[in-house]
């Protein structure tokens, strides 16, 4: 199975599990205009997460 596909069809929860890890582990946000570092929403990151999953299996372009 592929990363993509594991996203797609992985629970809610173990999203939230995993953002939650490695948001533990490394600093997952941007910088504003003053490069203040700003955290990221954990539910944002999900959001990202499974946007990818969707454009990646849906993408005739596969592995670009």
């Amino acid at each position: 199975m592929g990363l993509a596909t594991a996203i797609n069809e992985a629970p809610e929860r173990h999203l939230d599990d995993l953002v939650s890890y490695l948001s533990s582990e490394f600093a997952i946000g941007t910088l504003d205009s003053e490069k203040t570092f700003e955290q990221a929403d954990q539910g944002e990151v999900v959001s990202a997460l499974k946007a990818w999953a969707y454009m990646h299996l849906n993408d005739a372009t596969q592995g670009d």
